[in-house]
């Protein structure tokens, strides 16, 4: 049973870091693959040989060679399974012969993302500012460090540079997380929100102060749930064409095109989003940093029946959300030049296969 296996697999992964932690009474010992004596290729390399493979490493086996000194006999072996016993696919292999706790505790076969994308980001998390923004005069903001500050800042706003905001709403009360995004023309995440207390209504003062902290930013507010709530407070309170427009079909007429505030999640709309969020970060073309946003990057699942994605048990994709709504505010800012969207000028997408030109739209 692929849920069974994947709940027991994610208990003992929380076991594991509890026991890191010292929170619970196990020792913790990983042992990877390479320490298994029958991970060689049995066949002796001469220097030049060896020199010879050393030249032709890729950025994975230049890893495991340097960082983890794996030996080159080893790779041959890694490689050859690969090729013969994996489908020539490095996730495959990962996943049955683990190099760290990571690639162990890696749902089998259901992650959405790429095991290669989850660890390349897993090495690049950096240490953001904790803290919380203020309201001084009018819409002039501060920003005041505080390591309990739901506010964690990776890169203060720069004059004259564009930036775009996605926020995903929760119902608080100590469980459904609210969470904001800030993404600039770069494609790099500058300062996450990420809080289970805060109400709606108290959330959108929140949503105002980031988006005028970063320069105006472009919002892009979920609309669905407790999002539908706030929407027309914030057309009050911040400028309109500052605010993320939704272009679709009409329902009835579909060649006639409507525009709404923000973003109705649907499941056909969410769909074409995580698609090109997992366009984006499989290719690494975004820079995260936060740890947060990486861990339910990495814990994102896919439903191998409706190819979907959704978060496991008890865990969140808040954050997961609120970024692929800054990458559509973003577009909506002129910044378009990483790629070229397909379908609509609304929707950042690459040309995906079986994904008609109606399903960039929401129904």
């Amino acid at each position: 049973n692929p849920d069974e296996y994947a709940i027991n697999k994610k208990y003992a992964f929380k076991l594991f870091n509890t026991k890191i932690e010292e929170a619970n009474d196990f020792t913790a010992i990983f042992l990877p693959w390479f320490i298994d004596p029958q991970t060689i290729w049995k066949i002796s390399l001469t220097d030049l040989e060896k020199k010879e493979i050393l030249e032709t490493l890729d950025d994975r086996e230049k890893e495991l060679y340097y960082k983890y000194h794996v030996l080159l006999e080893q790779l041959i072996w890694r490689k050859y399974n690969i090729i013969n016993k994996c489908n020539n696919n490095p996730d495959i292999f990962a996943q049955e012969n683990p190099t760290n706790e990571e690639e162990a505790f890696a749902l089998s076969g259901l992650g959405f993302f790429a095991l290669e994308a989850k660890r390349y980001y897993a090495d690049k998390i950096k240490q953001g500012i904790k803290g919380y923004l203020y309201r001084i005069c009018g819409n002039a903001i501060k920003f005041n460090e505080d390591k309990e500050g739901p506010y964690e800042i990776f890169k203060k706003p720069e004059r004259g540079k564009k930036y775009a905001l996605g926020a995903d709403t929760g119902y608080g009360k100590g469980l459904d997380y609210s969470d904001i995004v800030i993404l600039d023309e770069g494609l790099e995440v500058c300062a996450t929100y990420h809080c289970n207390t805060i109400e709606p209504n108290d959330f959108m003062d929140e949503i105002l102060r980031m988006g005028y902290y970063y320069n105006t930013a472009k919002i892009n507010p979920e609309t669905t749930g407790p999002g539908n709530g706030i929407i027309n407070a914030i057309k009050r309170n911040y400028p309109g064409s500052a605010i993320w427009l939704w272009e679709k079909f009409d329902s009835i007429e579909k060649r006639r095109k409507t525009t709404s505030i923000g973003f109705d999640a649907t499941h056909r709309s969410v769909s074409v989003l995580n698609l090109a969020l997992q366009w984006h970060i499989n290719r690494k073309i975004l820079i995260l940093n936060s740890a947060e946003l990486v861990k339910q990057i990495n814990l994102y699942q896919l439903d191998i029946l409706t190819g979907r994605g959704y978060a496991p048990y008890n865990e969140h994709d808040d954050m997961i959300r609120s970024l692929g709504l800054a990458l559509l505010a973003l577009e909506q800012q002129g910044v378009t030049n990483y790629i070229k969207p397909s379908y609509s000028p609304s929707i950042i997408i690459p040309s995906y296969p079986n994904i008609e030109q109606e399903d960039a739209w929401a129904y």
